[in-house]
């Protein structure tokens, strides 16, 4: 038991303590993935786009590039103070970040969580190897399931070749499928010299008769607006009535004013 505590001890006096990390190690080794993967895509996206896509990105590009310098640099129409203030301004915020990350750069990972985590880091970055690998090299497949692969891929490839020449080839359609299309076709016809054919008799009388009712109607009001109508019975009945009480009206006003005057005292 001796001999084995000293073997121990000895293995653990003889190994190199980890080395501390930084507190945004982990950070940078994310952003550095995420970068390659942007950088990839964007050199794919780059090889495909058209002619006029790569123009006008790369314009918005030099816009942007231009815009910043005149933030940083300054334009004509900007005074010298403004320009200066800006240039003071823009350093003062690079600074800043150069600071804050020279701070967590100095700042070391408690020494529990560095252990922890970078195992996890390194069991996460094997497995990721090992599934590349498969990526690049396949295993080979056992028969059986050589067998059933292969039988679906000539199984779509036998379809896709199917559909491919009923597109190509049509096939003549069936006996049904031409007497309905010969009764739609003789149906439309139908419909179409129906529409050019005169309506019946019992049609054209009501349709005339409704047309005349409706020029009746017109040409009367038209009669009533201009005053060409003579008035009702009615009409005239209420009409006198309101003449004769205008009358009276008028009669009474003119008593009045005779009274007033003999009186000596005026309306």
């Amino acid at each position: 038991i001796r001999i084995q505590r000293r073997s121990v001890r000895n293995l653990v006096l003889e190994k190199e303590p980890d080395k501390p990390l930084p507190v945004n190690h982990f950070t940078k080794l994310g952003e550095q993935d995420m970068e390659e993967k942007a950088k990839s895509q964007r050199e794919l996206a780059h090889s495909v786009r058209p002619p006029g896509v790569a123009y006008f990105t790369d314009k918005a590009e030099d816009d942007k590039a231009k815009r910043l310098s005149q933030v940083y640099d300054g334009h004509d129409g900007m005074s010298v103070a403004t320009k200066y203030f800006n240039r003071l301004a823009l350093e003062k915020e690079t600074e800043r970040k150069r600071n804050a990350q020279k701070k967590q750069e100095q700042e070391h990972m408690p020494i529990a969580i560095q252990k922890f985590t970078v195992a996890e880091y390194e069991k996460r970055e094997k497995k990721k190897a090992e599934m590349q690998a498969l990526r690049d090299n396949p295993p080979e497949m056992s028969p059986g399931t050589a067998y059933f692969t292969n039988q679906m891929r000539d199984e779509k490839e036998r379809k896709r070749l199917e559909y491919q020449a009923m597109r190509d080839n049509p096939p003549p359609s069936s006996v049904a499928s031409e007497h309905f299309a010969k009764e739609r076709s003789k149906h439309q016809l139908e419909i179409e010299a129906r529409g050019v054919e005169p309506a019946p008799i019992a049609i054209k009388y009501f349709t005339n008769k409704a047309n005349e009712e409706r020029r009746m109607q017109k040409e009367a009001s038209e009669r009533w607006r201009s005053g060409q109508i003579e008035a009702s019975a009615a009409v005239k009945h209420f009409e006198k009535q309101k003449s004769a009480r205008e009358l009276k009206i008028q009669a009474s006003r003119a008593q009045i004013r005779d009274r007033s005057q003999r009186t000596g005292f005026t309306s």
